[in-house]
């Protein structure tokens, strides 16, 4: 039968093979993560990135605004064009014919 002693040296012996076996299993597995160094070099690097491509962006919606309303302009200006009444030339006179 087991005492008191012998169960509570089973629970340390069993408590640090735990510990060495978990340890072990995040050294594995935590070497393939970046270092706080890596990570916000990383991200400064994909920060500046997305800021460049916003204000491409804005560049360029700004610019389609611009082409946006010139095309409203011509549209209007064609339909106007379209829709005046054409007259037909008075009949030339020739008073002593």
């Amino acid at each position: 039968m087991l005492t008191i002693k012998d169960l509570l040296k089973l629970q340390k012996i069993i408590s640090d093979t735990l510990d060495e076996k978990l340890k072990q299993f995040y050294d594995d597995h935590i070497k393939y993560l970046p270092t706080k160094d890596e990570f916000f070099t990383r991200m400064d690097k994909l920060s500046g990135e997305y800021k460049k491509i916003d204000e491409a962006e804005t560049l360029h919606t700004g610019m389609m605004s611009e082409h946006t309303d010139t095309l409203e302009n011509h549209d209007q200006r064609i339909t106007a064009l379209e829709n005046r009444k054409v007259s037909s030339p008075a009949p030339i006179a020739f008073p002593n014919l």
